[in-house]
């Protein structure tokens, strides 16, 4: 995110004396993405020793089915007939609220870039549960994802 790890360490420091002091109590969630199994236990280590309050958790990789910056193309990923029985459902991630270390907000476990730019999902600026709120209308209508900007292009059930 260019600002260094040093600043996401203090920040989370700072969540994690927000949780011990019972000011903030939703449960937080530190995930690394597409690490092998050595480097999994050594992140969970290191976060249960220094943020023992907070859980942790290791994503698998996993393609898009549409453009991907790792060079699948849709046909690799997955087929168009099973592509179209998980457009028609709605995803788990419309439930949880991912946060990129520069303190935008994502769509979900896999959206890179979040929202850059729009001030609106910013939590340097904006309170974390309005920000969900916005979102509302996914979780409470559940449509398929295919309605969903940004998520058609997805098989993720997540």
């Amino acid at each position: 995110m260019g600002f260094g790890v040093e600043k996401v360490f203090e920040n989370l420091d700072y969540l994690h004396r927000l949780v011990d002091s019972g000011k903030f109590t939703l449960p937080v969630t530190l995930v690394a993405p597409f690490i092998s199994k050595p480097q999994a236990s050594v992140f969970t280590a290191v976060c249960q020793i220094r943020w023992p309050l907070f859980r942790t958790g290791v994503r698998p990789f996993f393609k898009w089915r549409g453009e991907t910056n790792s060079g699948f193309s849709p046909e690799e990923v997955i087929d168009a007939e099973e592509m179209a029985k998980v457009e028609k459902f709605p995803c788990g991630q419309w439930f949880d609220l991912h946060i990129l270390a520069n303190g935008y907000v994502t769509k979900c476990c896999i959206d890179e870039t979040g929202f850059s730019g729009n001030s609106d999902y910013d939590v340097s600026k904006h309170n974390v549960l309005d920000i969900y709120r916005k979102w509302r209308h996914r979780r409470e209508s559940l449509p398929p994802r295919a309605s969903v900007d940004g998520c058609a292009g997805c098989y993720h059930l997540g």
